[in-house]
């Protein structure tokens, strides 16, 4: 149980410390005007837990309030409407760190705390146990979909020969969950035996998903600049990626939080244990939605600010535009009818949205340096 505590805890101090990554070069190096965004709907200072904005395939805007599990309506007025409380079965939740409305819009996954909870129509379902650590969460049309870590929870390390290949990419398939994605040459013994590598895999593989209307999937990197579609089956179909080496030098570090330290201190000490180091990576993309003309990623720059990259598929042409809005840690978004969402984690810091009319019009600039593939054999 100390391991999954302190990889439920090191995520939300990853999710929720201050981050600054390099940006990529653009087209031109004179700054584009950054774009305004319109703040709407803020609850104030009344909340404690995290906030997240998402919307259902007909475009309806709904904010989770993630400390009393309710569900708030968002108007094109860009109002609160009268909230929705989920019925879990026990009220020991935890901090949620990842939340998502499936198209339907009928169910809400959330991970909270090393464990996953299933709500439909409002009422929590039984979910079959993972064996591996979960990260972040979506859906594949109106299926769940989980991110996990290459590394086995502790209920399955004594059946490490039955768990076979280790998943990227798990599905809910009935009463179990099954690898949508798995790591190629990685079995769970090699897995276990390297868990000390912890810090490098969440940087190579943890990832924010989206369902595309279409059917298939986007997964992006949260600490490398990768975007990928992938088909209902798995299969990586296209990748947009930035070099390494275009990213800039920080000299922002991630420290770790008095909490996890001690943890981490304590696993150090006990013998047989993998030991850890303090995770410096920043992250480069903030979160991930399909809108009517594109793909959105939220990225950070490296001067501490926020942008908005678009991705047009069909023309294979990603591009930026600079916000107005400041900020660091964890953002969810959501595309409407209206234009695009934007939760900051604390709902202390408002909602935010950027009309379609103001996308349309804002000053892009072509990112250079993208590597598009249009087709990859399975990661």
């Amino acid at each position: 149980m100390l391991v999954v505590l302190v990889l439920a805890v090191l995520k939300a101090m990853v999710l929720l410390a201050m981050t600054g990554v390099g940006a990529v070069t653009l087209a031109s190096d004179k700054p584009a005007p950054r774009l305004r965004l319109e703040q709407i709907a803020t609850p104030g200072t009344s909340w404690e837990g995290p906030q997240f904005v998402r919307a259902d395939r007909a475009g309806r805007i709904f904010l989770l309030r993630a400390d009393g599990l309710a569900v708030y309506p968002v108007t094109k007025a860009g109002v609160l409407g009268e909230p929705v409380g989920l019925q879990p079965t026990s009220n020991a939740i935890g901090h949620v760190l990842d939340a998502v409305l499936s198209p339907s819009g009928n169910q809400w996954l959330l991970y909270a705390e090393g464990t996953l909870r299933l709500f439909v129509e409002g009422k929590e379902r039984p979910l079959p146990p993972v064996s591996w650590q979960p990260w972040s969460v979506g859906f594949i049309r109106d299926t769940p979909v989980v991110g996990v870590m290459p590394r086995p929870l502790p209920t399955a390390v004594l059946h490490l020969g039955e768990l076979g290949t280790v998943p990227w990419l798990i599905t809910l398939a009935g009463d179990r969950w099954s690898a949508l994605v798995e790591h190629s040459g990685l079995s769970a013994e090699t897995a276990w035996k390297e868990r000390s590598r912890m810090t490098t895999w969440v940087a190579d593989y943890a990832s924010f998903i989206a369902p595309a209307r279409d059917g298939k999937l986007w997964v992006a990197s949260q600490y490398r600049y990768r975007l990928q579609r992938l088909s209902p089956t798995g299969r990586a179909l296209s990748q947009v990626a930035l070099k390494e080496e275009e990213k800039e030098e920080s000299s922002v570090k991630v420290s770790m939080a008095p909490e996890v330290a001690a943890a981490v201190k304590r696993m150090e000490t006990q013998g047989g244990h993998a030991k850890f180091h303090a995770f410096t990576e920043k992250p480069v993309i903030a979160d991930v939605v399909e809108g009517r003309d594109g793909v959105y990623l939220l990225v950070y720059t490296s001067g501490g600010g926020l942008a908005l990259d678009r991705y047009d598929p069909a023309l294979g042409r990603l591009e930026r535009v600079p916000l107005s809005l400041e900020g660091s840690g964890r953002f969810t978004l959501a595309s409407s009818k209206e234009g695009l969402y934007l939760a900051p984690f604390a709902p202390a810091d408002g909602l935010w949205r950027i009309s379609w009319g103001a996308l349309e019009s804002a000053a892009w600039k072509e990112v250079e340096g993208a590597s598009l593939a249009s087709t990859m054999p399975p990661k």
